[in-house]
């Protein structure tokens, strides 16, 4: 089993507890875990409150037409991490400090109600 490391200010590279990395690291963390081998698993420390999880804003595009811009991409944090290497599935699961099981909560900025900008009421 390969376990990567993330908490809430997080600095490390994610190796371990003590080296936790930022949230905004996830994607490389998925990456890294699936490198390992075995069960890849990426653990959120989640006893120390919730992780923010921005979105893009809505409506910049970039001069390519694409659904976003440098200001939106800083802020952004998307789960894309390229997992067709994994033999199994990666987990991303949170646990406590002690490393027990624990809901993890990732908060979005997303207005709610959620309507796509190029959409019609």
């Amino acid at each position: 089993m390969t376990d990567r490391y993330i908490t809430l200010g997080g600095y490390g590279d994610g190796s371990g507890p003590t080296n936790a990395a930022p949230i905004k690291d996830v994607n490389n963390q998925i990456t890294q875990a699936i490198a390992g081998g075995g069960k890849p698993r990426v653990l959120l420390v989640s006893s120390r409150g919730p992780y923010p999880f921005p979105s893009k804003s809505p409506g910049a595009l970039a001069s390519d037409n694409t659904s976003s811009n440098g200001s939106n991409d800083a802020t952004t944090l998307v789960l894309d991490a390229d997992t067709s290497a994994a033999s199994s599935e990666v987990v991303i699961e949170g646990m406590s400090d002690d490393m027990v099981p624990l809901e993890a909560v990732l908060l979005s900025d997303r207005v709610r109600p959620y309507r796509p900008v190029n959409t019609r009421p």
